[in-house]
């Protein structure tokens, strides 16, 4: 869900997420459970600066650690963004994942999105370059569409695509709603190797005001990675600005 800085936008200089999500998997797998906690802080009226903690129990636990910044240059309509993670010990997440990436807007609904991913496993590396487009119906509703290409461990090429539709609602209450399809890696914990799998997703968020500075998050998942499981996923949490 879009809790992050674009969420930040009112005068209160802190914002504060909290989530919680537990899936469900097909065959014997156990259920999987990731707790997070998201931390930004409004630096200057154009800076704003943060960091999270990133809790994902699969059969094992990997504790994810991440920093981040955006920067927006009103007069050139262009924001730039960036993230550093970091995950130590880790028996399914990347050893270290950093991106960064732009979104322009110049006098138009159309806003055009690029962004640069490189996650480091200990099998190799994978490189994710994820350009798009999203285009404003109104201040409170926009489509997105994205387009990634990547390229995993030197050899291996891969795609994937996906489409989220965020619709703004009575007072500040949003519906977000969102599909992806393609490749993308994938690896069980205590797994040698970091595999290319396809997966289609579909998720459906709901963000409700409980007052000015505080919203509650409910959501939903599915995912079917094709002969591999199918996973159904719940998420609850919380934004509070202050």
């Amino acid at each position: 869900p879009d809790t992050g800085i674009s969420a930040l936008a009112s005068k209160e200089r802190w914002t504060f997420t909290g989530l919680y999500s537990r899936s469900q998997l097909s065959g014997d797998r156990s259920d999987w459970h990731e707790t997070s906690a998201d931390l930004l802080y409004r630096a200057s009226p154009d800076l704003f600066v943060g960091g999270s903690v990133l809790q994902r129990q699969r059969a094992t636990t990997d504790m994810v650690y991440a920093a981040r910044a955006s920067h927006y240059l009103p007069q050139q309509g262009l924001e730039v963004h960036g993230e550093i993670a970091w995950s130590p010990g880790p028996d399914f997440s990347p050893q270290q994942a950093y991106s960064a990436g732009l979104e322009w807007q110049r006098r138009s609904r159309l806003a055009l999105l690029f962004d640069y991913k490189r996650m480091n496993f200990p099998f190799g590396n994978v490189d994710l370059y994820t350009p798009g487009a999203t285009w404003w119906f109104d201040d409170k509703s926009y489509l997105t569409g994205r387009y990634g290409y990547g390229r995993a461990f030197g050899d291996s090429s891969f795609n994937n695509f996906a489409l989220m539709l965020n619709v703004g609602l009575r007072d500040t209450a949003r519906v977000r709603l969102g599909f992806a399809r393609g490749t993308d890696p994938e690896r069980s914990p205590g797994s040698a190797n970091t595999l290319l799998t396809d997966a289609d997703t579909y998720t459906a968020y709901l963000f409700l005001p409980v007052n000015r500075g505080t919203q509650l998050i409910m959501g939903m998942e599915y995912e079917d990675r094709t002969d591999i499981y199918r996973r159904n996923a719940l998420t609850i949490g919380f934004s509070t600005r202050f």
